[in-house]
């Protein structure tokens, strides 16, 4: 059967059909008191590859607070371990699907080479480790956090875009990840920070590419920077179908 593109009941039936699949997959807000393992998969690492199943006084996630008593996971490591993370919508993402990210978080001492979001290849590592990250990784400033994208094959990350943080201040940051087909170019990412959409260095408001190789899920919490201690704290993170499941977290 063939429909005309402009019968009117099929133009509803476009309208709607958004609406009727939106869906909260994962939803932590810390004001609630809940665990931090509604976050996802625990991944904690001490020295490369020592990786505890379970919390210790010197490398844990917590539902806690923040230094002014404001509820939010604590994210601990002390200095010289690696991994304090978890892993959500592990290995539940699917292809060819927009995930709608809110992420709030708070970092007590930026350093050099903390990341603080991974979307991360599960499978085909070897091909694209890293589709995208928030990381530290100027090495002008400190405090510079960079978004950005390695393609397949090539081992390497560019930065897409760029800006200066401050230690102890609560943002909002926003995501909106297109996976695209497994090794295809029509992935796509966008970024908004405290409710803004952010425009990359290229000009455009888009990280156009593959998002995904195989199997990638995204990581919250606090990654390398292994030479310090460190200490973020993340007050809320919710990951849905349309951008409306997300808007209380990501302000936009």
């Amino acid at each position: 059967m063939h429909f005309h593109l402009f019968r009117p009941e099929v133009l509803v039936f476009f309208i709607v059909l958004p609406r009727t699949f939106s869906k909260t997959l994962m939803s932590y807000p810390a004001s609630s008191s809940d665990p931090a393992s509604n976050l996802g998969y625990l991944n904690l690492e001490k020295t490369k590859g020592e990786r505890p199943k379970a919390n210790s006084a010197d490398l844990y996630i917590k539902t806690a607070t923040d230094p002014s008593g404001v509820p939010a996971a604590h994210f601990h490591r002390k200095k010289g371990y690696r991994r304090a993370e978890y892993h959500s919508l592990f290995y539940a993402t699917e292809y060819d699907t927009t995930y709608y990210i809110g992420y709030q978080v708070m970092i007590r001492k930026i350093r050099h080479n903390l990341v603080i979001f991974q979307w991360k290849e599960l499978v085909e590592q070897s091909t694209q480790l890293i589709p995208l990250n928030l990381e530290f990784s100027s090495e002008h400033n400190e405090r510079i956090l960079t978004f950005n994208h390695e393609a397949p094959n090539s081992h390497t990350r560019t930065t897409f875009w760029n800006r200066t943080l401050e230690d102890g201040v609560k943002y909002s940051i926003g995501m909106a990840i297109h996976t695209g087909t497994p090794g295809g170019e029509d992935g796509w990412a966008q970024l908004y920070w405290d409710g803004k959409p952010q425009k990359m260095l290229d000009g455009t408001h888009f990280i156009n590419g593959t998002m995904v190789s195989s199997q990638a899920d995204p990581k919250f919490g606090a990654y390398r920077a292994e030479e310090f201690e460190m200490d973020t704290y993340v007050y809320s993170v919710k990951i849905g179908t349309m951008s409306g499941d997300v808007k209380d977290v990501a302000g936009w």
